[in-house]
């Protein structure tokens, strides 16, 4: 299964390492480029057409990909300051892909999730038993 990973930019470090743990722990691949964008494209002050840019290729991704893992984050306050793991979230819904919430449940549209689980650990296992 193709796998795609919604967080926060401020949580790409993280998702890497559960990137690295699903490719060593389960069979399925994770296709979410994002993770290896270099710095914060808000930082970046990107020009509206590399904005563009950016987001066609998250949703050439997302469209690539079987199933969405939504990272609801530590409940410590980092919630997602621009939205796009939302609008991630949704897209997927509104494509008919499966979803899985890991961690915190952050709006009532977490609860349409087809899957939720309390951690990483526990998805990664869950993954590893899936064909």
């Amino acid at each position: 299964m193709r796998l795609y990973i919604s967080a926060t930019m401020r949580r790409q470090e993280a998702m890497r390492e559960i990137r690295l743990r699903v490719h060593r722990d389960t069979p399925h691949r994770v296709v979410s480029t994002w993770l290896d964008q270099q710095g914060s494209l808000a930082a970046q002050n990107p020009s509206p057409h590399e904005s563009r840019l950016v987001a066609k290729r998250d949703i050439e991704d997302l469209h690539r990909s079987d199933m969405l893992l939504l990272d609801g984050g530590p409940p410590n306050g980092l919630a997602s300051p621009t939205g796009g793991k939302h609008f991630e979230h949704g897209f997927m819904v509104g494509i008919g892909r499966v979803i899985a919430v890991v961690g915190s449940r952050e709006s009532v549209f977490s609860f349409i999730a087809d899957y939720h689980f309390e951690t990483w650990d526990e998805a990664i296992t869950w993954l590893g038993s899936k064909n």
